[in-house]
């Protein structure tokens, strides 16, 4: 949708903005819907940092943006951020999963499991889309949850562009890799390995060589980059529930090296 192209004495007969507001956004040079959504959804997310902003022009703000932002520029926000989800190289996009997953792994158990009953699901790539196309005021709405969760839950989820810009600019995404599975010490886990060590089915064990995904390090970065093994030739629906059990279970492990290399908030 396009933005209403309604300037300042337009909002003042359709909304009833005050003189002062309208004065206030005079003077931060917002002279049109437009940019003041812009100011308040992507520059700062507050009125109240702006100078002799009293309380009845900030709710006046706000009550506009709530209006007009949720249908408006929120959905271009949200796209934006899916679409650089969708337009993330394989790697790029499995260690975004990666970084996501630990950080949902850190959230206390209330925050967590208040997330899994909204996305119906344990979180993924999958679920990361389904939380931004669902976002409206920068916040997804989840019931029943005390003051201290929705704080934790939105943090949590603000920092998924962040994150994704911050692995845009790594210049060594494979070297990060190295790094984390000869840390845990699963670097040179040979797929054939499995069987023996892992007890991996013998037709789990052949998807992956027929698809040439030859070691521990490649189930698992696949897994993190597609949420599950389906799209893999002749992988039904036992062989993708094994082979994701798999890597739940070395992820426990990966964990750790995580914040070893990198820190508890990498």
């Amino acid at each position: 949708m396009e933005i209403p192209n309604y300037n300042l004495f337009k909002l003042a007969q359709l909304e009833g903005l005050s003189v002062r507001t309208i004065n206030t956004c005079k003077r931060y040079h917002l002279n049109n819907l437009e940019k003041i959504l812009r100011y308040f959804y992507i520059e700062t997310k507050k009125f109240k940092r702006m100078r002799n902003c009293v309380s009845q022009s900030v709710n006046e703000l706000e009550g506009l943006c709530e209006k007009y932002g949720n249908s408006i520029i929120n959905p271009i926000l949200n796209n934006s951020s899916i679409n650089k989800i969708d337009v993330l190289p394989v790697k790029q996009l499995a260690l975004f999963n990666c970084i996501v997953r630990y950080r949902f792994s850190a959230l206390s158990d209330r925050s967590s499991n208040a997330l899994k009953t909204y996305m119906d699901s344990d979180i993924g790539i999958k679920e990361v889309k389904f939380i931004l196309s669902n976002m409206h005021g920068g916040k997804i709405s989840i019931r029943n949850v005390s003051i201290n969760t929705k704080f934790e839950i939105h943090d949590f989820v603000n920092l998924f562009n962040e994150i994704i810009d911050k692995i845009l600019i790594f210049s060594d995404i494979d070297g990060i890799f190295v790094k984390l599975f000869k840390k845990a010490n699963y670097f040179d886990f040979h797929t054939s390995d499995l069987k023996k060590v892992e007890n991996l089915s013998t037709r789990s064990l052949k998807i992956c060589v027929e698809n040439k995904i030859n070691d521990l390090q490649s189930i698992i970065i696949y897994f993190w980059a597609n949420d599950d093994f389906l799209k893999l030739k002749n992988c039904g629906q036992k062989s993708n529930l094994e082979l994701i059990e798999l890597c739940r279970k070395h992820e426990l492990t990966l964990r750790e090296s995580i914040v070893v290399l990198f820190g508890k908030n990498p």
